[in-house]
């Protein structure tokens, strides 16, 4: 990183770098397993030990003086680097397709406006599941409780890389305000009907407006995802773009 940033710095140019994740840790990978503790799950999956990760956002320039070392606890989804770059260098948001998902957060991170862009976050919405985040509140609607940990993958096609999942579908509601860990499950409180009402809505127009299929130019590929999991163990955990058959798992 120090060698990128200098790099940027000899050249007499206002630059943004962003270091960014794009998940949490994988608790139970047979290589580079991460921790994501003290919040729950993990990759793969919907609770926040999988879906909120740490961000850094450097500029010597465009960044305040005044702002720097500072805090930016809003929502923040990673569609929104489009349009928060788009910014940054100048442009502007309406210059995006009026259907991508992408706000910018620019004025928010150099401290010109308080709060945040945004005040939802939908993560799945199809007609059998859905995670949401809206304001305080984490709706989880028939989702995997992947913090049910079976460590018993062993990277070979006997066993099924699934396994961590614990296999069971739950549906919750989390104050992750007050409850960032997500360990108090309000779903079957009453006094958080309205909430779930309103969570339920949100839910429903994104997914009548907004699903769709997606579609792969090579055709069904799922007889692959075994082949595929085993491949990336085979290859110490990492996906590259030299010398791996995926198929075949052979470097």
């Amino acid at each position: 990183m120090g060698v990128v940033k200098q790099a940027l710095d000899d050249r007499p140019r206002d630059y943004v770098l962003a270091v960014i994740s794009d998940n949490g840790g994988d608790a139970c990978g047979a290589h580079c397993a991460g921790s994501n503790y003290p919040l729950r799950g993990q990759k793969f999956f919907e609770f926040d030990g999988g879906v909120k990760v740490p961000a850094l956002v450097y500029s010597p320039t465009l960044i305040p003086a005044a702002r720097r070392g500072q805090t930016f606890d809003g929502l923040f989804h990673h569609v929104d680097w489009l349009a928060t770059f788009m910014d940054a260098a100048g442009g502007h948001q309406s210059l995006l397709d009026p259907n991508y998902d992408s706000v910018s957060q620019w004025e928010f991170i150099t401290g010109k406006r308080s709060g945040a862009a945004r005040d939802t976050i939908v993560f799945a919405a199809s007609a059998q599941t859905a995670a949401i985040r809206s304001g305080d509140y984490k709706f989880l609607y028939r989702v995997v409780n992947g913090s049910n940990l079976a460590l018993d993958w062993n990277g070979t096609e006997d066993t099924h890389f699934d396994a961590c999942e614990g296999g069971v579908q739950l549906s919750f509601l989390f104050d992750v305000k007050n409850d960032p860990n997500e360990l108090v499950d309000l779903s079957g409180d009453e006094r958080y009907n309205e909430t779930l009402v309103q969570l339920h809505a949100i839910w429903k127009k994104v997914y009548e407006t907004e699903f769709w299929t997606p579609s792969s130019p090579f055709g069904d590929t799922s007889s692959a995802d075994s082949q595929a999991a085993v491949a990336f163990q085979k290859n110490g955990g990492y996906v590259t773009h030299w010398g791996c058959d995926a198929m075949s798992g052979n470097l």
